[in-house]
């Protein structure tokens, strides 16, 4: 029978209910183990651990499992903060099994207490390389009963590990495949992906920003940091108005496309706020206020929302509105004009086919030892003369590049996120207040009765919504969520995500559709598999699925991403760059996602400041009273002070009320003095 009804701790106390003959540890238990030669099943958690709660709920409440339990365990439940040295012994032991730790701790004894096999969470259902936990009982027992032998000497190396301290592992084979493999393609004298044209491919330069932050990988972030720096000073970055061009027609990034489009400056945008986050160098920040003033000024429109795309022509030229003669600089600039035609590679005939187009081929600090200039001077003095250029480009009757005017649904809502990683990067309100504003504007004009469209022309909303358009919209409700902490906007995204995956489900694969998958008038509805210019429709669905699993806590969320990541993991193999979003997904599925819960009087203090912090994949909640609906929440209370909790990989940490303290550990902090950029403007 249950003999929890008798202990001290209330977290045991909440399990004397379960139909699991849990029994306290003490000698009398320990010898009933020996006695019947039956395996201990040591279950150790705390009172306010998220992930125990869940465990208790799906699988320890259930009479079938407690039933498998009790007839061939003896099972033992422990409250960490009762016996911290048995909590600590077997955390080790997970850690040195599974390559994670936390609570709940689920660790398989033999009946003289050596650990040899165990975890964390186990869901209810088999999930992608996760036994659930009927079937981790099965494999418990099985070996213990059939392989006894394996089962001892298992338990022996696993101890040997926990006392010379190796319980690291390796559990990172996956990840670090497909970044070799991505990395084959990369351009060391450029930068960037391949050798002919260059696109900007950010949500591969994502997944070597996070590569890099979680593998501490020196060559990553150099390669990374590299490429964006040839970027920025290249002619695909407008050197004098700001925003990407699409691609450019030459490996060196010079010669651009000068169509700029809405999707690619909102994707930029991010990683550059993500770049600044993880290092603080004041160069992505800059680069970053340049863009959406670029953005704000040229591409929004009167109600706030922002124009698909700039043309590559005006007067019938590519690019005459972008290129410059010696003529022109010496005319607007002039004393100015030698220095700044030197920097930026300014000559009399012209530096391509196309006329002058403005790129950084110097270093500024060593452009300006070179002319024994102060480096904050030239700096300021460029930055004058760039404004002045600008001006001029604006009032000398340059006839501009035409804008398409569509507003495009999944664009738009690439903007909210880029305003929400610009705010968190920055901590500047504006950027938090533009981000609601926008995603109001959409959530308002974008339906009409039960049905989404895709753009707006002339406020008039027009095409059915496609995948990437709803997905976006769910990824940029989720990430407002994080700033403003109001409920309604999961709930609204939880809503329409059941809408994507009633209508976008392919019957065949349960993969997503481009378009509904009951759509009349094409052959067939493609499945939206590779990222292309922008992520995948899959792959933001899967993580949106995640993260709303996680808030809510919806297994079948959960359980329809798996599938689909698992599907598409095969695919990135193959070609990663293809499928650079699966790269990150299986990064974050390596790590974990963490989830961060902050409860108490200055919760939404902390949430800011630790908003600010580049935590990979990590999900953020705030409450000053836990009494929101949120299964993140469950079986915690508001106390006086603010805690912030940390779970991930299924498995909760202890709660920490030092922000700084908790930063310390669980941020990632650019800390590489790279020879290479030691003496750069990237300082």
């Amino acid at each position: 029978m249950n003999k929890l009804h008798l202990a001290s701790s209330p977290y045991l106390r909440q399990h004397a209910d379960n139909p699991v003959h849990w029994q306290i540890w003490g000698k009398t238990t320990l010898e009933l183990a020996k006695k019947q030669d039956k395996p201990i099943l040591l279950s150790v958690g705390y009172s306010t651990c998220h992930w125990c709660h869940v465990m208790a709920r799906e699988s320890f409440q259930d009479p079938e499992i407690a039933d498998y339990m009790n007839a061939h365990f003896v099972n033992i439940k422990v409250d960490r903060e009762e016996r911290p040295d048995l909590d600590n012994l077997y955390m080790d032991a997970c850690q040195a099994i599974s390559g994670s730790s936390g609570w709940p701790l689920n660790i398989f004894l033999t009946p003289d207490l050596k650990p040899y096999f165990g975890g964390t969470y186990f869901p209810p259902e088999a999930a992608t390389k996760k036994l659930s936990w009927f079937q981790a009982l099965q494999y418990a027992f099985y070996n213990f009963k059939e392989n006894r032998q394996a089962v001892e000497n298992q338990a022996d190396k696993i101890l040997r590990r926990i006392k010379t301290g190796n319980t690291s592992g390796d559990h990172q084979a996956e990840a670090d495949a497909l970044y070799q493999t991505l990395i084959k393609s990369f351009d060391p004298q450029n930068g960037g992906f391949g050798s002919g044209m260059k696109f900007p491919n950010t949500m591969a330069l994502e997944f070597m920003l996070e590569y890099a932050a979680l593998r501490d990988d020196k060559d990553a972030f150099n390669k990374l940091a590299f490429t964006v720096s040839r970027m920025l000073r290249g002619g695909i970055y407008d050197q004098i108005g700001s925003g990407i061009a699409r691609y450019t027609t030459d490996p060196a990034w010079r010669i651009p496309h000068f169509e700029k489009m809405g999707y690619d400056n909102a994707l930029f945008l991010q990683l550059l706020a993500r770049m600044y986050k993880y290092t603080n160098k004041r160069k992505y920040k800059t680069a970053f206020t340049e863009v959406i003033d670029f953005l704000e000024r040229e591409m929004r429109s009167p109600e706030g929302t922002f124009y698909a795309a700039m043309d590559a022509e005006s007067d019938g030229k590519e690019g005459a509105f972008y290129t410059w003669t010696m003529k022109e600089i010496r005319e607007v600039l002039g004393k100015d004009a030698a220095l700044f035609s030197e920097f930026y590679n300014i000559q009399e005939e012209g530096n391509s086919p196309l006329g002058n187009i403005l790129h950084q081929p110097h270093d500024l600090f060593a452009f300006a030892e070179r002319h024994g200039i102060e480096r904050e001077a030239l700096r300021q003095k460029l930055k004058e003369n760039r404004e002045t250029l600008l001006r001029h480009r604006q009032q000398s009757g340059k006839k501009p590049p035409p804008i398409d005017k569509k507003i495009i649904l999944s664009w738009n809502a690439l903007m909210v996120s880029a305003y929400v990683h610009l705010y968190q990067a920055s901590g500047e309100q504006t950027y938090a207040d533009k981000a609601e504003k926008l995603l109001a504007c959409l959530q308002a004009s974008f339906r009409k009765g039960s049905d989404w469209h895709r753009f707006l022309i002339d406020d008039t909303p027009s095409g059915k919504a496609g995948l990437r358009d709803l997905a976006y919209l769910i990824r940029a409700t989720i990430d407002v969520y994080q700033l403003t902490f109001d409920t309604r906007l999961l709930l609204n995204a939880e809503q329409l995500s059941n809408e994507v995956l009633h209508h976008f489900t392919d019957p065949e694969t349960e993969l997503l559709c481009m378009v509904p998958a009951a759509q009349t008038d094409v052959l067939y509805a493609p499945l939206d598999l590779r990222d292309e210019d922008m992520p995948s429709g899959n792959i933001v669905m899967a993580r949106n699925l995640q993260e709303l699993s996680l808030y809510l806590g919806r297994s079948g969320f959960r359980r329809k991403a798996e599938k689909i990541l698992g599907h598409l993991h095969q695919l990135a193999e193959k070609n990663p760059l293809d499928y650079a979003s699966v790269c990150s997904a299986v990064l974050a599925g390596e790590k974990g996602i963490p989830e961060i819960c902050i409860i108490g009087p200055e919760a939404k203090e902390q949430a800011k400041e630790i908003g600010r912090a580049f935590i990979p994949f990590s999900i953020l909640l705030a409450s000053e009273d836990a009494t929101e609906p949120l299964a993140m929440l469950e079986g915690r209370e508001a106390a006086d002070t603010t805690e912030i909790y940390l779970c991930q990989h299924f498995a909760c940490q202890k709660p920490e009320e030092d922000t700084g303290a908790f930063l310390v550990r669980h941020s990632y902090r650019f800390k590489h003095n790279l020879e290479r950029f030691k003496r750069t403007d990237s300082d």
